[in-house]
């Protein structure tokens, strides 16, 4: 009698276990969908990513590009971050 409430307590747990999963899953974004994307700027970030990559562009130059990309990045799409309770 142990063993059948401790064999059904597993399958009800795993049941359940499943259902959780099957509920996270569809709450669950896409990531392009989670994260706003500007093209133009991600097209940049690529173009100076590949020149790099092929010795068209030097470090200095590539560092000076990527930083602007961050900064325009975070002026189109700020961070909004919670404050610290103290």
């Amino acid at each position: 009698m142990t063993t059948a409430l401790i064999v059904l307590g597993v399958v009800v747990g795993m049941y359940g276990l499943a259902a959780v999963v099957a509920l996270g899953a569809e709450r669950r974004l896409h990531p392009q969908e989670a994260v706003p994307t500007n093209r133009r700027l991600a097209g940049r970030e690529s173009d100076a990513v590949r020149r790099l990559m092929d010795g068209s562009l030097d470090r200095a130059v590539y560092h000076a590009s990527m930083a602007s990309i961050a900064a325009q990045d975070a002026a189109e799409y700020p961070l909004d971050v919670p404050k610290l309770r103290q």
